[in-house]
């Protein structure tokens, strides 16, 4: 159900039935194809969610707890929801160094969601979209390495190398957009972090453990409890507005399910375990599957007659 409040356009839904237990609506909520992971490095394993306030974070940071890892959920704002009261959550600021250290100890493995300056007016605050999303990113790798945790996603944009022109056949191998050509300081800025990160897979950590990282270039994601995106959609709609994409019909950039995105992070997070021998990866999330080569184009919006 889509509500229209004084501030903004928010989804809201009703309770979960009362015959469903807590653990059935955990199961719901996070996703049904998580039950059908063959992940076996999750299970007793404790994990950092940055950004895990919000929807993505969320949702990942519940299907992690329901495959048996220890999870801690870490942001600046406030949780959007209940969660398993198991499920650790520190409120605090990615820049915040000290705190970073206190949170990462005993970690395995950090999911980075956190960013800042996305849409919106927070687009424009271009110092604060770089102090957040590159200087924290900077703190945290500092934390990392200082607490051994071996492992680190990131949850990156396509943008990093998508400004526009379209991509066909693309893989790993395209290179980055030059940050003098980003159309705005999130996309530079997230492009910033994922060069970053990828560089310190690799690095020793304090205890001479091999830090391995990951970047998932995920694209607009939709499903339960997403805020952003789809309530953009629904005004459209409510605007006359008409959604179509321009370009060949093989386009695959579709917007990303929430399900399959967690999927993806989790899967990256398994593929960097030391015994499989892996350093770096870097994909694209797209929806229903993790593609190799993809092919992306522009969405554009045109009033209806």
């Amino acid at each position: 159900m889509c509500c229209r409040s004084s501030r903004e356009c928010t989804l809201t839904y009703g309770p979960w039935p009362s015959r469903m237990s807590a653990a059935e609506a955990q199961i719901k909520r996070a996703g049904e194809l998580i039950r059908n992971l063959d992940v076996k490095s999750i299970k007793g394993n404790y994990f950092l969610v940055t950004g895990g306030a919000g929807c993505f974070g969320m949702h990942l940071g519940r299907a992690l707890h329901l495959l048996g890892g220890q999870v801690t959920l870490f942001d600046k704002a406030g949780l959007l929801e209940d969660c398993d009261p198991s499920i650790k959550y520190v409120q605090g600021d990615i820049r915040n160094q000290e705190l970073l250290m206190k949170v990462c100890k005993g970690v395995n493995c950090v999911f980075h969601i956190a960013s800042y300056g996305m849409s919106g007016l927070a687009m424009k605050r271009d110092k604060l979209v770089e102090e957040v999303n590159v200087g924290g990113t900077q703190k945290l790798l500092k934390a990392c390495l200082e607490n051994n945790v071996k492992r680190l996603v990131y949850t990156s944009t396509h943008n990093v190398i998508f400004n526009g022109n379209p991509i066909e056949n693309g893989d790993e191998t395209i290179p980055y957009v030059p940050l003098d050509e980003h159309k705005d300081s999130y996309s530079r800025t997230k492009c910033m972090a994922e060069q970053l990160i990828l560089s310190y897979t690799g690095k020793k950590t304090k205890d001479g453990s091999t830090f391995r990282t990951s970047a998932c270039r995920a694209v607009a994601i939709y499903g339960r409890g997403e805020q952003r995106q789809f309530p953009q959609v629904m005004l459209a709609l409510e605007a006359g507005v008409f959604l179509a994409t321009f370009g060949s019909k093989d386009i695959l950039s579709s917007r990303v399910h929430i399900d399959n995105l967690t999927n993806a992070h989790i899967l990256a997070a398994d593929a960097l375990c030391e015994h499989k021998n892996h350093i770096s990866v870097s994909i694209k999330a797209v929806d229903g599957n993790l593609l190799h080569r993809v092919n992306i184009g522009t969405t554009w919006a045109a009033a209806l007659p």
